[in-house]
């Protein structure tokens, strides 16, 4: 009798350790988990900034080119006005420039 009580206590002993065992591993695999479900974030929020980042230099980008285009824009246009103002110089010859100083009585029908 006694033997058996000794052989039912270490089976009930070995029951126990092997299902403090069990759960010691359902305790590391919950904390692996866990673990690997917070480096997902972190990646995730490292992700978003990154791209947050890269849209912020590409509008960035954007804005000077069209400000750099615009001034060329300016630069061009300034200078069809300047060629135009030296081709009307041009244009004008001594009589022009000469006719409002006529007198009067000359007529011109």
């Amino acid at each position: 009798r006694a033997k058996q009580q000794k052989a039912e206590a270490q089976t009930a002993r070995a029951a126990q350790a092997e299902e403090e065992a069990h759960v010691r591993d359902l305790e590391q695999e919950a904390a692996d988990a866990e673990a690997a479900a917070e480096k997902e974030e972190q990646t995730a929020a490292a992700l978003k900034h990154a791209e947050e980042a890269a849209v912020a230099a590409a509008l960035k980008r954007v804005e000077e080119e069209a400000a750099a285009l615009k001034r060329a824009e300016a630069a061009q246009q300034k200078r069809e006005e300047e060629a135009a103002a030296q081709k009307r110089e041009e244009d004008l010859s001594l009589i022009h420039i000469s006719e409002p100083t006529r007198l009067l009585s000359i007529s011109y029908a």
